[in-house]
């Protein structure tokens, strides 16, 4: 889906598109941003490893696969958890060149900093990577989006 509306924003002229998403947006942004052609990826809080991520932090019931995400369980169609063993991380920071800014919550219980600490130093490489750590903020980054929101414009009023 993310490769298509890449392909629907070239169409309708866009030359330099930015990929940006939260949590498994953000594993997706990159794993786009490492097959197509793009000015440059944002990760809020991204799922790095999948595979290794989904071992962590899912529980499984039946064909429904539980996460806890701010104290509230999310279920996942087991097929779709399963399908993240498709994705490991070296299969797709080796082939990412664009700029790269990553934003975690310190207090993020469900995808830890260390996880994009560990993806940071994966991309190789990528010559213009920054990974900016928000105090207090967990994974949705509650009562701090106004700093993450800054960080993003900051960054792409220098990437743009």
């Amino acid at each position: 889906d993310a490769q298509a509306a890449l392909q629907f924003m070239r169409a309708c002229g866009y030359t330099k598109i930015f990929l940006m998403g939260h949590s498994l947006g953000g594993a997706i942004a990159l794993i786009a941003a490492s097959k197509e052609s793009v000015g440059g990826v944002i990760g809020i809080a991204p799922v790095s490893n999948p595979p290794f991520i989904a071992k962590r932090i899912v529980k499984r019931e039946q064909n429904t696969v539980f996460v806890d995400i701010g104290g509230k369980p999310f279920g996942l169609p087991k097929p779709f958890v399963d399908s993240t063993q498709l994705f490991p991380m070296n299969s797709f920071v080796s082939s990412i060149s664009c700029p790269v800014l990553l934003i975690h919550g310190v207090q993020d219980q469900v995808l830890f900093p260390k996880d994009s600490e560990v993806l940071l130093q994966a991309l190789v490489g990528v010559k213009d990577k920054e990974l900016h750590l928000v105090a207090d903020a967990n994974h949705v980054f509650a009562g701090k989006w106004h700093e993450v929101f800054d960080l993003v414009l900051e960054w792409l009023k220098r990437h743009a």
